[in-house]
Order: structure tokens, then C-alpha cells, then sequence
């Protein structure tokens, strides 16, 4: 009887470690080092621009991400590499 409660405390000592190495290891697993460029587009009289095509280059790479602004005049570019960025916009 004293091996079975033995195991019995090895197994919940195990099981509590994987309990707090999953608690503290998840979390770090969800960060990353991109970033994500928004804005919203609007003419000088202040009302917002739909379909707007925005270009974004990295000024150091060359690398090009393209938008289209939505019904709100806003757009999104995730998921850039940290760095310099040049933001241009075309609109009828």
C-alpha cells in the first residue's frame, strides 16, 4: 500500500507541473514581432473615402502590402515586420 501512495503523490506532483508549465508557457507561445499599420482615409472636407488604395513600403526592405480602405474609410496592413514605413493613398 505505501508504492500505490507514493505513485499516487508522484503523479499529482507531475500532474500539478504540467498544470503550471502549460499555464506559463502558453502565453508566451501568442507573442510575436509584427505589427499592424491603421487608418482611416478621408477627403479635405472630412468625409471618409470607400475604396481608397493604400500602399505601404517597408523604406529599408522594399517589401510592398497593399489595402483597399472599406465603407468606413478605414484599412488595415497586418502582420509587417518592425521597420520603417512609407504610407501612400490613390483615390478617385
Amino acid at each position: 500500500m505505501t508504492i500505490s501512495r507514493r505513485f499516487a503523490s508522484l503523479l499529482s506532483s507531475f500532474s500539478t507541473l504540467l498544470l503550471l508549465l502549460a499555464c506559463f508557457t502558453l502565453p508566451a507561445l501568442a507573442q510575436n514581432n509584427k505589427g499592424t499599420i491603421v487608418g482611416t482615409v478621408t477627403d479635405p472636407n472630412g468625409a471618409l473615402v470607400a475604396g481608397a488604395k493604400i500602399t505601404v513600403i517597408n523604406t529599408a526592405t522594399g517589401d510592398t502590402r497593399e489595402a483597399t480602405t472599406n465603407e468606413d474609410g478605414t484599412y488595415t496592413v497586418p502582420n509587417l515586420e518592425p521597420g520603417r514605413y512609407r504610407v501612400s493613398v490613390v483615390a478617385a
